[in-house]
């Protein structure tokens, strides 16, 4: 995916999820992940999962593989109770920050005296899993969006509940998995001269194929 903002370079990913108590399980429910397995634990992956419980509340693993980790940051989210949760995680050149239902809840910058940036490697973006550590999420992602930008929290607050057109500056990769069939999902950016990188959907095993469902509750998506 030549779009993937890789090495030092800024960028936002954010989700929604559909978040049940048991998701909410330390360093084997990835969101997304991407970076060069076996890694060489230099800053040189991008991905979100998930800490340990306290009193009732998530957390979140904000990780790079060394250096800019950030692990155990409570959610303020209560993960007894299933709801759909918005995940944003971004780096500006300096820090590592994400957020929950658009409020800042970790930032870090680097714990190493000499590397002060990212060296994110050349992958495949995985939604949805750690291929690398067998660490697949097991319910519901939407409305998935990479940016070449580090959005701020007032633009991640403000359009989380709403769907994009798809030309927004800086919006490098969208896919709303609203399809009902077959083993592709779009992607719906419509930027002039943007390349689709459409994303291949995968089953539990290799011989089975994705199944379609309805999120019940839906996803709180707003029309443009």
């Amino acid at each position: 995916m030549a779009d993937l903002p890789i090495g030092s370079a800024n960028r936002t990913v954010e989700l929604w999820a559909y978040m049940k108590s048991s998701d909410w399980t330390a360093n084997q429910n990835t969101l997304f992940f991407y970076g060069p397995s076996p890694s060489a634990r230099n800053a040189d992956g991008f991905g979100l999962d998930f800490g340990s419980t306290s009193n009732s509340i998530g957390s979140i693993d904000p990780f790079t593989n060394a250096y800019f980790d950030n692990d155990n940051q409570a959610s303020g989210v209560n993960a007894s109770t299933p709801q759909w949760v918005h995940f944003a995680m971004t780096w500006n050149g300096t820090q590592v920050q994400a957020y929950v239902n658009g409020v800042l809840k970790s930032t870090k910058t680097s714990d190493n005296a000499t590397q002060k940036v990212l060296k994110t490697g050349t992958s495949l973006l995985t939604i949805g899993g750690y291929p690398g550590e067998n660490a697949y999420f097991a319910d519901y992602i939407d409305e998935f969006r990479v940016w070449s930008v580090a959005r701020s929290a007032s633009e991640i607050l403000t359009s989380k509940d709403k769907a994009l057109v798809g030309n927004e500056a800086g919006l490098v990769g969208y896919w709303q998995f609203n399809e009902s069939s077959g083993t592709t999902t779009a992607d719906k950016v419509t930027t002039s001269a943007h390349t689709a990188h459409v994303g291949t959907l995968k089953a539990a095993s290799a011989n089975q194929l994705p199944t379609f469902v309805v999120p019940s509750p839906p996803t709180p998506i707003q029309c443009p």
